[in-house]
Formats: structure tokens, sequence, C-alpha cells
């Protein structure tokens, strides 16, 4: 326990609350059901459903706010930062704040693709799971190490790609104008 939590009652029951097994699995259970309902997102949808899975996700996006605020106080600012999974979650719960705020204020952003490309951020809370769930940070920790081999190789490939597209392009897609261009001429002969 942190002296900070020894030496104040307030800071003891946070810390207390966040280290807790129940307040983990409750979390990790809301992860879950979160990804449920963002995947129950389709087209085409009634007004209903849309309005009813708004609804649930902003009740799961409060709280993951207040999980992030008890897990600040009851570890304290500085180990709160420490972990990075922390940082993680305190970035997609201001990204989730911020389009709580877009869609209250009723922005107009196009199609709504702005809005849908934030809310599919909150997909990365599954990335949360890893914590507690062992094999699968594993397979995380392994696709990142694949991840860092095959980048030389990635790059060299999306060279090669570039190349042959551009070569692609000499040899087939000018030459595709220009016969357009010869048969306009030929066109416009004929016509007189």
């Amino acid at each position: 326990m942190p002296e900070r939590a020894i030496k104040n009652v307030v800071y003891r029951f946070f810390y207390l609350v966040c280290t807790h097994d129940a307040f983990t699995i409750s979390l990790t259970s809301c992860i879950v059901i979160n990804t449920v309902l963002l995947a129950c997102d389709r087209f085409p949808i009634s007004k209903s459903d849309t309005n009813e899975l708004e609804f649930y996700n902003n009740i799961l996006s409060w709280i993951f706010i207040i999980e992030m605020f008890i897990k600040m106080i009851g570890l304290g600012l500085k180990d709160y930062v420490a972990y990075s999974f922390n940082i993680f979650d305190c970035s997609v719960v201001m990204i989730s704040i911020v389009e709580q705020i877009i869609g209250w204020i009723g922005v107009n952003m196009g199609s709504g693709g702005a809005i849908s490309a934030l809310r599919a951020i909150r997909l990365l809370r599954v990335f949360k799971l890893a914590r507690s769930w062992t094999s699968f940070r594993e397979l995380l920790q392994k696709m990142i190490i694949t991840l860092k081999d095959i980048r030389n190789f990635s790059v060299l490939m999306l060279i090669f790609m570039f190349i042959f597209c551009l070569l692609g392009m000499e040899m087939y897609a000018y030459k595709v104008l220009y016969v357009d261009d010869d048969l306009s001429a030929v066109s416009s002969k004929e016509d007189k």
C-alpha cells in the first residue's frame, strides 16, 4: 500500500477499491458488454435501436470515466501514469468524452464517419483484457515481436508495390490516353 494511502483515509478507500478483484472483474465484464454493444451496430437500423445502443454506450462510457478517476485517486497520478495500460485507457476515455461532447452539441460531421471512427476506437478497450488474460497477453507480445521482425521486409514490399504501380501506369495508363486521343482525332476527321 502506498504511503499516501496509509496516511489518508480517502486515498486508502480508493486504493482498496481499485485494487480489489471484484472491481477488476466488473470492469472486465463492462469491457465485454461494451464490445458486444458496439458489435450490435448495423445497417439499416431503426432510430429506436440506435437510441437504445447509444444510451447503453453512454452509460458504459461514464463507468469507464469513473473507473479512471477512482484509479487516479487511489493509485495517485504518479503511479497511475507509471502503468502503460492506464495511459492507454485514459486516452480511450478521453476520446470517448470528445465523442460524447460532439454528439451533445450536435456538430454535423458529414455523414457521421468521424463519429463512427471515434466510436470504433472504443473497441481498443478489448486490449485491456490482456492485463488479466495471460494467454492473450502472451499472444499480443508475440505479435508485437513479429511485427518488429518483419518491418524491414514490409518496407521492401511497399517499395516494390510502388515501383510496379508506377511501371504499370507508365506502360498501360498513358497508352490508353494516347489511344483515346488518336481515336478522337480520327472520329473528328470522319465527321467532316
